[in-house]
């Protein structure tokens, strides 16, 4: 979980004062352009603005700023957009090189919070295209900050870091207020998903319409009565199939864990019926285990889990092979067979996306799940009684992630109930870290709970089960960080240095979004600025075991380190540039993260935000124990 390293700019909060009211509804300009030097601040000596007819132009040169761009501000204070739905312009890149504008409408809110929202668009060179703001809104149309459009004290239009190559030129027109108040996005097809009931794609009296819900390739030909789909394979053809999808737009399928479908073999020959299960990236194809004689019938599962183990190499950066099927994009399921030169003819009569229950192995919290060498149990925590070990457990600390901003850590937010520990996110007003002296206060609380300072350990087997929230917008994680201790330097910038040899390990960390069955797993070392080296699969799938948990463990000895699921090896890391640092223990719940929108108020519901610890336990194999091991007094000497 590194650093978030791509940020907006952030704009020091103006005091509220006149508010410029805007009487007609019809589309108004934000800017009179005869007097454009009033009404736009540039960024830095990198932006010119100058007046083109009816337009503007920014040119931006080479340099050092992250994010160079230009302000455009109201004729008082602040606009009074309450009557409107969106701000837009038509801009045209008129470079020499493809490049990016972001728009950003600011209210007069806290900026800890983030009150804007932000759209951008690409442009080759000479492209145009139009981009708009809707109030409500970022990054492709998603639910954002509830925009104050009665309050807003700016407009950012700005791009990326411009290379030392050339500069980026944009003409702007039309930049004005339009639409109507609570405007929503247009929806394109390719963003409805379909969430079906119980699981059911195809049966329990689905109707399938054949030029809806059926695709061919291959000259294939699929077709219906209506309640069945009868795929017909021509001769000569074995890599024909037919994809059976949905009306419009996608499944989202994140409640499940995998399909199954029922297949007849209606032909004359005996064959065997594959298939597999299609997104931006598909699964792997899954076949009968036998072929079927004529008016035989199978049934076939496709696991959203990889069919392999994930294995990189820490020295090389590389992976032998990277999967990236997303169960929440399902463009359909397809149907074909294994080989046949004949004609092949197929009939399925039902498919259902389903959540089985995982089978524990019996040592899974019991040991390590290797039995070579001496181990000895090192750490168990098993969230007895009503408080936490202050001897290992810190409820405060920094924070670097996620909706850091709006967000703090307060201790109400991380407990102890009923023998498990839960760290809990709530819209509520604190100060960071419960400190109204030095905290920051915040819009937003979590919980936070790690080790750091108190209890370390190098090498050995980690595991936790743990339980995710199920509210959409969360980011929470199990995880690893070197902690070289106050022995080493006080600034915990430097104790916890994933270079020299550290290491971060994330080895459960889940957007909610994806639902329970799917996380991220990763390594990540040489810090998080240009020196940033990092591996691992944002699509590890996993089965829930009865109660919704998930037991996730890693194994870590020198110049290795595997991550386990449910007592499964899923992927592994070689190479000597696996950490070799002592680290601490990290379980952290901020909402956001890399690939999705902040949660939406109205989805933080009692028991929908908690991240459920039920145990942490560790192992140390006895020729890898160091003095460096164990529990820790706050002056650096080992705690007896």
């Amino acid at each position: 979980m590194h650093k978030q390293i791509a940020k907006l700019l952030i704009g020091a909060a103006w005091l509220a004062g006149v508010s410029t009211v805007l009487a007609q509804r019809g589309p108004q300009l934000l800017l009179d352009l005869n007097n454009l030097e009033q009404r736009v601040k540039c960024s830095s000596e990198q932006v010119t603005v100058a007046r083109d007819g009816e337009a503007f132009v920014i040119t931006i040169d080479p340099g050092a700023e992250g994010y160079p761009g230009l302000d455009v501000t109201p004729p008082d204070e602040l606009w009074n957009f309450g009557d409107y739905g969106h701000i837009e312009a038509k801009v045209t890149n008129l470079g020499d090189k493809a490049a990016a504008l972001s728009m950003r409408v600011d209210d007069d809110g806290d900026w800890r919070s983030s009150p804007w929202n932000t759209e951008s668009i690409s442009l080759k060179p000479g492209e145009s295209k139009e981009l708009k703001v809707i109030f409500g809104y970022a990054y492709s149309f998603q639910p954002s900050h509830k925009l104050a459009s009665d309050r807003i004290k700016r407009v950012k239009l700005f791009t990326g870091k411009v290379p030392a190559s050339g500069q980026f030129v944009f003409k702007v027109e039309g930049l004005q207020v339009s639409g109507a108040a609570g405007e929503k996005p247009p929806v394109k097809e390719a963003d409805i998903r379909t969430v079906p009931k119980d699981g059911w794609l195809l049966g329990n009296g689905i109707v399938v319409d054949a030029e809806k819900n059926l695709q061919n390739t291959g000259n294939s030909n699929g077709s219906t009565d209506g309640s069945t789909v009868k795929v017909v394979l021509p001769a000569g053809k074995p890599a024909a199939a037919v994809l059976y999808k949905p009306e419009k737009g996608r499944w989202s399928l994140v409640d499940y864990f995998q399909v199954r479908a029922k297949v007849r073999n209606d032909g004359k020959t005996a064959v065997k019926p594959q298939m597999r299960v299609a997104a931006n990236a598909s699964t792997a194809w899954a076949a009968a285990a036998q072929p079927l004689a004529p008016g035989e019938s199978c049934e076939l599962v496709v696991p959203f889990a990889m069919d392999y183990l994930w294995q990189g190499n820490a020295d090389t950066r590389k992976a032998e092979k990277q999967y990236e099927f997303g169960s929440h994009e399902v463009k359909g399921v397809v149907f074909g067979t294994v080989e046949g030169e004949d004609e092949r003819v197929l009939t399925v009569t039902e498919v259902r996306a389903e959540a089985p229950v995982a089978v524990l192995p019996e040592w899974l919290g019991q040991r390590p799940p290797v039995t070579d060498g001496e181990w000895v149990q090192t750490l168990n925590e098993n969230f007895d009684g009503t408080s936490f070990d202050e001897n290992l457990w810190r409820v405060y600390g920094s924070n670097y992630w996620g909706d850091s901003k709006r967000t703090g850590f307060s201790k109400s937010q991380t407990f102890v109930k009923d023998g498990m520990a839960y760290l809990r996110y709530e819209k509520k007003d604190i100060y960071h870290n419960d400190d109204e002296e030095k905290g920051v206060k915040k819009t937003y609380a979590t919980g936070f709970l790690e080790s750091y300072g108190k209890w370390t350990q190098r090498y050995g087997y980690f595991e936790a089960r743990l339980k995710p929230p199920v509210a959409s917008g969360l980011w929470p994680a199990f995880w690893l960080m070197p902690d070289r201790g106050v022995r080493f330097a006080p600034e915990q910038w430097k104790r916890a240095d994933t270079g020299n040899g550290g290491m971060e390990f994330d080895i459960y960390e889940p957007l909610t979004a994806w639902g329970p069955h799917r996380y991220n797993l990763a390594w990540h070392w040489d810090g998080y600025g240009k020196g940033h080296k990092a591996i691992g699969t944002s699509c590890a799938y996993a089965q829930t075991d009865k109660d919704g948990f998930l037991t996730v463990g890693l194994l870590w000895t020198p110049g290795l380190a595997v991550y386990y699921c449910n007592g499964k090896e899923l992927a592994r890391l070689e190479g000597e540039r696996v950490s070799s640092v002592t680290s601490d223990l990290m379980f952290t719940l901020p909402g956001g993260g890399w690939a999705q929108r902040l949660i939406s108020d109205d989805a933080i519901r009692e028991g929908d935000t908690d991240f459920i610890i039920d145990y942490v336990r560790v192992w140390q194999r006895k020729d890898l124990a160091s003095a460096d091991d164990g529990y820790w007094n706050p002056d650096g000497t080992p705690r007896k």
